[in-house]
């Protein structure tokens, strides 16, 4: 699949802002472009963008925060589909996926449930939490049970089942076509009949 190389969308962060605090960052993904690299620097409760909510952060190339979305329950899991036009971020407490169109300049519009139901938000049953995509943009996101593949149009596909609460995943492996699953006490290795979506760090050796 061509990759689009327009876009200049810099770093999302799943950010979690308490007052009188720094940010906490959950999770971060950056767009494949190397003019989008951003020098991240703390930035202090006081600012104007951060109260007391979970919210959607985007550092432009130039360094500047910029605050996309801010209803969430507790963002948690980014990823882009794999020519980088759409940003999904899970919400754990609301046991779904929000997908948000991705403009030239990196900035989100858009907001729509792409899925719901994935799990009671419950984090003792399983929550939406780590998530990736496949070469082919289908969407896997820990969950109850294990691991929940989507389609790119958020038809379920099954479940990859793991023996323990399933909290993380990547793509790995000499040909990145192994998924690797953190959970409660080790880590899982499936091998899989596709690659994880082809994103910047993968051409580092």
């Amino acid at each position: 699949m061509k990759r689009r190389k327009t876009v200049v969308a810099g770093i999302f962060l799943a950010a979690v802002c308490a007052a009188a605090a720094m940010i906490r960052p959950a999770e971060a993904v950056k767009a494949d472009d190397a003019k989008a690299a951003a020098r991240v620097e703390p930035w202090k409760a006081e600012d104007e963008i951060f109260q007391e909510y979970p919210g959607q952060l985007r550092i432009s190339p130039d360094g500047k925060l910029h605050l996309e979305a801010d209803d969430f329950g507790q963002t948690n899991g980014v990823c882009f589909s794999p020519d980088e036009k759409i940003l999904y971020v899970n919400d754990s407490p609301r046991a779904h996926i929000r997908a948000f169109d991705v403009a030239a300049d990196g900035s989100l519009s858009k907001s729509r449930i792409f899925a719901e139901k994935i799990g009671d938000g419950v984090l003792e049953n399983g929550i939406v939490d780590g998530m990736k995509a496949d070469e082919r943009g289908n969407i896997y996101v820990t969950g109850p049970r294990g691991i929940w593949v989507l389609s790119p149009k958020a038809e379920h596909l099954g479940v990859i089942r793991m023996p323990e609460h399933a909290g993380n995943l990547n793509w790995g492996g000499r040909n990145w076509d192994e998924l690797y699953c953190a959970c409660s006490t080790s880590i899982y290795r499936v091998k899989m009949k596709v690659r994880g979506n082809p994103v910047a760090y993968m051409n580092i050796r």
